[in-house]
């Protein structure tokens, strides 16, 4: 399922042997801090902290995401793992780093969004792979399958923010997820179905703001955004049923008005 995401995974991932091939250009732009915070998951047996999270903002408008996942689970085992993603000025995403170190091991794939192909890189055990594919129209892409091992809550914003906002409709986002290996495969799976459901008070942080509120389908979940697509907080139903909310949330610039 799309929401699904475990400490444990993250640290399997940590322990993958991949050298890092980077992703040209990511993290050399000049950028301002504009916010910073983390994303806690909320069961009926306790708490995990799913990120530790920076975000800039570039001159051009752009951002740039630093984004360190199940920090506390990471760190108990010795590893990081660390998702880099550039986002537009609309908070949709154009490219990715996802890395990960265990002692002297490292490990990175990257990929990056254009408007008519998805290209992906890894080198696994000293081999190197890359692929491609064709797309069309709005489509996202994890960085490991069936959304394991991802920053969800960015994940979900950038999806949302290719939805419409219009009650009426129903959008169909394209979800695709890749295997890196020797022969690089990319595999879609059933589109999201978002449904917008208009504007509602959510609980965040201690207080109630105004958020928009979208219900994601055949996921089976709910999700609330500030009004330019960031994510304050998601609930996914069913058997597995958990919140995640934000927290520990700073800004330094009038990113999020809502919350100010």
């Amino acid at each position: 399922m799309l929401l699904k995401n475990t400490a444990n995974g993250a640290i399997r991932l940590a322990v993958l042997v991949f050298c890092a091939t980077g992703l040209h250009g990511i993290d050399k732009q000049p950028r301002t801090q504009i916010a910073e915070g983390s994303y806690v998951r909320k069961t009926t047996s306790g708490s995990q902290r799913v990120d530790r999270w920076l975000l800039w903002r570039r001159p051009d408008h752009t951002y740039h995401l630093s984004s360190f996942l199940f920090p506390d689970a990471a760190k108990s085992a010795g590893s990081t793992l660390e998702q880099v993603t550039d986002f537009d000025a609309d908070l949709r995403m154009q490219r990715f780093l996802l890395k990960s170190k265990k002692q002297k091991q490292s490990s990175s794939l990257s990929c990056e969004l254009a408007s008519t192909r998805l290209t992906c890189r890894a080198v696994i055990n000293g081999e190197s792979s890359s692929g491609s594919t064709a797309v069309e129209g709005s489509y996202i892409v994890a960085p490991i399958q069936q959304g394991e091992n991802n920053d969800v809550p960015w994940l979900l914003a950038a999806m949302l923010r290719l939805a419409t906002r219009d009650a009426k409709a129903v959008t169909h986002i394209p979800y695709i997820i890749f295997w890196p290996g020797q022969n690089f495969e990319f595999e879609p799976l059933v589109p999201a179905e978002i449904h917008y459901l208009g504007k509602e008070m959510v609980d965040v942080m201690g207080r109630k703001v105004t958020a928009h509120r979208y219900e994601l389908m055949p996921q089976r979940a709910t999700v609330w955004t500030a009004d330019n697509g960031f994510v304050l907080a998601y609930e996914q139903h069913g058997d597995d049923a958990y919140r995640v909310e934000l927290v520990d949330f700073k800004q330094f610039e009038d990113f999020v008005p809502e919350l100010k």
